[in-house]
Order: structure tokens, then C-alpha cells, then sequence
């Protein structure tokens, strides 16, 4: 069973006391994992989401990667690839952030714009961003 909960009130906070509760009485066990940055999962979701889209198209265009100590080899892109190697060093460089994490939706989504746009420049490959601020 998987549940999230987003606590923004007494009334929500009493409602997971609640549960916790319940669960104790019937003998399970709850694992509470506390999500800190300025993101939510539905944002964190829809980045992925664009950085895979965005490798795949550069892999289906032809785009993958050369390995640094042979050009010849190529590497096809990953949703990882391409989040630490391009849009990071957008990240370092306009925000000063390390991680995605640190960033507002705002800022992620301008990040994303910056990516994209760059990337459609240098190789004609477009896929649709984030859809404005997330």
C-alpha cells in the first residue's frame, strides 16, 4: 500500500495522527519519508518526464553521445545523461544550485525552456516543455 500525504493543516495532521494510529492497533508498520525542497512528486514527475522524451529523441535522431576517450563510440542518451550533463550545468551556472532540487518551479521550468531551446538550435530535435511554470 502506498500513501501520500500532504500536511498543510491541524485538520490534515490530525488525520495522519489518526491513521498511524489505526495501523499500530491492527499490528502493520508505516514508513514516513519527509520530502524536503520546493517541488512537489506531480513537478519532480513532469521533469522526468521531459528528460526522457528529450532523450529518446535525440537517440531516434541520431544525436547519442561520443565517449570521451573514442569519438567513433557512441552512447545513446538516458533520462540520467541528459539531467547531469546538460540541464545541471544550466542549473550551476544560472542559479548557482547543484541540484534540481534546490530549484523553485519557476526556475526549474526556465531551466527546462533554456535546455530545450539550446538543444533544438543545435540539432533541430524539439519535444514540448514542461508546459509553463509547474
Amino acid at each position: 500500500m502506498s500513501a501520500f500525504w500532504h500536511i498543510r493543516s491541524k485538520d490534515n495532521a490530525d488525520h495522519l495522527h489518526r491513521f498511524l494510529l489505526q495501523r499500530l492497533s491492527e499490528g502493520r508498520h508505516t514508513f514516513l519519508s519527509e520530502q524536503e525542497g520546493t517541488r512537489t512528486a506531480d513537478s519532480n514527475s513532469s521533469l522526468h518526464c521531459v528528460l526522457r522524451r528529450l532523450s529518446e529523441a535525440l537517440n531516434d535522431a541520431g544525436k547519442e553521445m561520443a565517449h570521451p576517450f573514442n569519438p567513433e563510440f557512441h552512447i545513446p542518451w538516458s533520462e540520467v545523461s541528459v539531467k547531469e550533463l546538460l540541464l545541471r550545468p544550466i542549473i550551476q551556472a544560472k542559479y548557482g544550485k547543484a541540484s534540481t532540487t534546490k530549484l523553485t518551479n519557476s526556475e526549474l521550468s526556465e531551466a527546462v525552456e533554456i535546455l530545450l531551446g539550446r538543444i533544438a538550435e543545435l540539432t533541430g530535435v524539439t519535444v514540448a516543455g514542461l508546459g509553463g511554470e509547474l
